[in-house]
């Protein structure tokens, strides 16, 4: 037996005997035990040729089935079998005839991954072991969630038209899941805020918003000089108007010729060549809107 006093496999009993006088007459063959159980007792008888008689036992415990182990986890992965936090680790272990003489301790996994093996072994007094392990898949990272304009907004961050706004998402480990749905925006407006999320395997949830500024109005340009039709002596012509928009201008000119951005505007424009011509503010708003106006003066030196 072990330093505990267990055999995890049969045993063989041998008897020797002696007698210093009329000599042995009988002994006991060597017994071989296989049956598991504590404190059996075998006993053997020995006779001399006088008809003396002597016996002796010997005591067994044998255990040659492994005890149980069993191995949960803490908190339970989803249903997808992912966990998106920490995971303890922690190990039963049971023996039903000589006990447990050792049981590994609970561990807490932390690290990120897939299919990650944690292993526990447990062993009887008799020297029986067994093994048991269980796999964890951990994922504590949010997906990213990108949101992408249709049309994309200009330079200064408007849209003219309506204004779809989809959310993408990536998740490196466990994967994607679930992904809002598209947005319309069609309501004109500066700063309107358009919300989304992405979800993974894990339960993982990452939210994304977007800021969108819809304009879809032209501005509104109105020329007060010169009047339409009007007759120029002089090779120019001082032009006067307002420009205005609900949002912010990004040019106004008139003739190509850059008028400033405030609400009203002087424009000297020159008349190149005798006969008719037409004088065409334009507005510009930081949207990409464009409105005009226009009257004709003719040019008779």
């Amino acid at each position: 037996p072990n330093a505990a006093g267990w055999n995890s496999s049969d045993v063989t009993v041998s008897f020797s005997c002696s007698d210093a006088t009329s000599g042995v007459a009988s002994c006991p063959s060597p017994t071989t035990v296989s049956t598991e159980g504590a404190n059996q007792a075998i006993t053997g008888t020995a006779t001399d040729r006088a008809g003396n008689s002597a016996s002796t036992s010997v005591t067994l415990s044998i255990d040659k089935t492994p005890p149980v182990v069993t191995a949960s986890a803490a908190p339970a992965p989803n249903a997808a079998g992912w966990n998106d936090s920490d995971v303890t680790v922690a190990f039963t272990c049971t023996d039903g005839l000589s006990g447990v003489a050792s049981c590994l301790s609970a561990m807490t996994l932390t690290a990120e991954g897939a299919n990650q093996t944690v292993p526990g072994t447990a062993s009887d007094l008799a020297g029986n072991s067994a093994s048991t392990s269980v796999t964890l898949s951990i994922d504590k990272t949010p997906p990213s969630v990108t949101a992408v304009f249709s049309p994309a907004p200009n330079a200064a961050g408007w849209n003219n038209t309506d204004v779809r706004v989809t959310f993408e998402a990536q998740d490196a480990l466990s994967g994607v899941v679930s992904v809002s749905p598209p947005v319309e925006i069609a309501t004109e407006g500066r700063d309107q805020v358009v919300g989304g999320s992405a979800t993974d395997m894990a339960g993982n949830v990452e939210l994304a918003t977007a800021v969108v500024n819809v304009d879809k109005t032209v501005p509104r340009v109105v020329l007060s000089a010169p009047e339409d039709g009007a007759v120029r002596r002089v090779g120019r012509v001082e032009v006067r108007g307002t420009a205005s928009d609900d949002n912010a201008l990004a040019s106004v000119a008139v003739n190509g010729i850059d008028a400033g951005l405030g609400a009203e505007f002087t424009v000297e424009v020159p008349l190149a060549e005798e006969g008719p011509h037409t004088l065409t503010a334009i507005a510009t708003d930081v949207a990409g809107n464009v409105g005009s106006a226009s009257v004709g003066v003719v040019y008779s030196a």
